[in-house]
């Protein structure tokens, strides 16, 4: 796997855009720019987290969950996976 600023810039720059707003917990822009980092960059780990993480803050479980089986299609599961996808399904 590749690290974001390594493949793509503007994927970087989106999964930058992403964790700011998260963390200012402006769901709605980090959804979108999220969602425009995995556009540019479908198989990085860290932005389909950032996905899955926003979509579980918004309620929307089953959009987690679809996040949670891309991400575990890019590479091995592990504990936080499970968890993330645990809470994914509470939500549904």
């Amino acid at each position: 796997a590749c690290l974001l600023a390594a493949c793509l810039p503007g994927a970087a720059d989106e999964a930058a855009s992403a964790a700011d707003a998260y963390a200012r917990q402006d769901y709605p822009a980090a959804r979108n720019a999220a969602l425009a980092a995995v556009r540019e960059a479908p198989e990085d780990r860290e932005a389909l987290m950032l996905l899955a993480r926003v979509h579980l803050a918004m309620g929307n479980g089953a959009e987690a969950e679809a996040a949670l089986d891309r991400l575990e299609a890019a590479g091995e599961p592990d504990a936080e996976l499970a968890l993330l996808r645990a809470e994914a399904l509470l939500q549904q």
